[in-house]
């Protein structure tokens, strides 16, 4: 958003094709280049390495000002010759799950008035189960819009591997795993 009110045009590569990387070096005018989840969209594996054949677009030997911005979920489905180099990416910033004063904040911010009494519960709750700030973000969608905390969570797309077989649980009924789950309301 900053780059756009700056000036900056910013090119998003949300797709692996075919001569990307030439066509992202025939770019002349400065720009931001966003490499959306890099990890998932350039696979690095033995047989077919898409990460790779990106090196020398990221070693800034082309012509033009370009500021690559890449996302990635997960370091290590990254190739060995992109970490640990900084004259490739000379920064990095790595984001942490949020304390549980972060969450609160977040929350107060975010929820509505009438909601701030479930806030204790989703830090609570973030203690058994990590809470990044999409799930957040989430939860505060629902609450503000009217879910209880407890149907909120069990409808969300929150858990961890850990929780298959109390997702199994809830789908049959078990009484067991629904007790489990935090109850709440808005008020």
């Amino acid at each position: 958003e900053n780059a756009v009110q700056t000036g900056y045009p910013v090119v998003i590569i949300d797709a692996c094709l075919p001569g990307i990387g030439r066509f992202i070096e025939s770019i002349e005018q400065e720009c931001v280049v966003l490499f959306d989840e890099f990890d998932k969209t350039f696979r690095n594996s033995k047989d077919d390495n898409d990460q790779a054949r990106l090196l020398s677009l990221f070693d800034g030997t082309a012509g033009g000002k370009k500021l690559y911005v890449v996302t990635c979920n997960e370091l290590y489905g990254l190739n060995n010759y992109i970490v640990n180099r900084p004259g490739r990416f000379h920064y990095h910033f790595r984001f942490d799950y949020p304390a549980p004063e972060d969450i609160r904040e977040y929350l107060m911010d975010k929820l509505e008035t009438g909601c701030h009494s479930q806030i204790d519960k989703v830090v609570e709750f973030s203690r058994k189960i990590s809470l990044n700030y999409d799930c957040l973000r989430a939860i505060a969608f629902e609450l503000n819009n009217g879910a209880n905390f407890a149907e909120a969570i069990a409808d969300l797309n929150i858990m961890t591997t850990e929780d298959e077989a109390e997702v199994k649980d809830n789908a049959k009924g078990s009484e067991d795993a629904k007790n489990r789950l935090p109850v709440s309301n808005c008020t």
